[in-house]
This record gives structure tokens, C-alpha cells and sequence, in this order.
């Protein structure tokens, strides 16, 4: 499925590792710019990767016969849910407050920023086939179990 997307794997560009030196995650802490909106934000990206893990994995339980069809659309429906909607919420909150607030506090991060636009551009196709996905899947259930799995 993700073949099909364009998802960039490699890391940020070396230059943006100037930034990083400046501003070492360990002093994010101690900076009062940065204390709690930096732990909130890398706390949601924690919340995201342990809600996809929460999916996949309840995935292959189904997939394995390791949980059946009701418990599984019921959790596929709740979790997927969760993780489209809050990183929709996620995606808006970085591009019209966090990143804007990144840019006034250092320009230079302007050019990871454009790159983490890219990025949310190309999550949200993944994100829209997911749903797609899980919709008809949900919907197979009612009609043929067999044809959803």
C-alpha cells in the first residue's frame, strides 16, 4: 500500500543540524519558549507511533486468527479514528501555530519547516487511503467477514 506514496525516509538536511546544535534538546527544557510546548509536541508523536503500533499489531492478531472479526472492527474503528483525528489536529496545530512560532523565534528553521509541509502533504494521501481502507473494511465486515480479511 505505502509504495505508492511519496514518503521521505531520509534524514533532515546536515544543515539543519545547525539548528540542532543551537538548540540541543537538552536545553529545550530550561528554555521558556520551548518547555511545554516541546513536550506536549514530542509527546504527541509518541501517542501517534503508539497508536499505529496499537493498529498494526491488532492487524495482524485478525490477519493470524488471533482475534476475531467483531473486536477487531471495533478496534480498528476506535484507534484509527484516534490516530487520523488527532494527527489532522496534530498537522493543523504545527502549521498554523508551532511552526509559524518556530519561524519568528529563528528563520533558519524555515527550510526544515517547508520540508515537514512536504511531509504533512504527503502523510495526508496516506492518511485518506487509510481511511478509505478501513471504511470498506468496516463496511465488509456486515456484509462478508471473508471478503474483508
Amino acid at each position: 500500500m505505502f509504495d505508492r506514496f511519496d514518503i521521505r525516509t531520509n534524514p533532515m538536511p546536515e544543515s539543519m543540524r545547525v539548528l540542532l546544535n543551537e538548540y540541543p534538546r537538552e536545553s529545550w527544557d530550561a528554555h521558556p519558549g520551548f518547555k511545554e510546548k516541546t513536550k506536549n509536541w514530542l509527546g504527541a508523536h509518541q501517542m501517534f507511533r503508539q497508536l499505529a503500533e496499537l493498529v498494526r499489531t491488532d492487524t495482524e492478531l485478525y490477519l493470524g486468527k488471533g482475534r476475531d472479526a467483531q473486536d477487531y472492527a471495533g478496534r480498528l474503528s476506535y484507534y484509527g479514528n484516534a490516530l487520523v483525528r488527532n494527527l489532522h489536529g496534530h498537522h493543523y496545530f504545527e502549521d498554523h501555530s508551532y511552526f509559524p512560532e518556530l519561524s519568528a523565534a529563528d528563520p533558519r528553521f524555515d527550510r526544515g519547516l517547508e520540508i515537514l509541509e512536504t511531509d504533512h502533504e504527503a502523510l495526508d494521501k496516506v492518511l485518506h487511503e487509510f481511511t478509505d481502507v478501513a471504511n470498506r473494511t468496516l463496511k465488509l465486515f456486515h456484509l462478508d467477514e471473508k471478503t474483508a480479511r
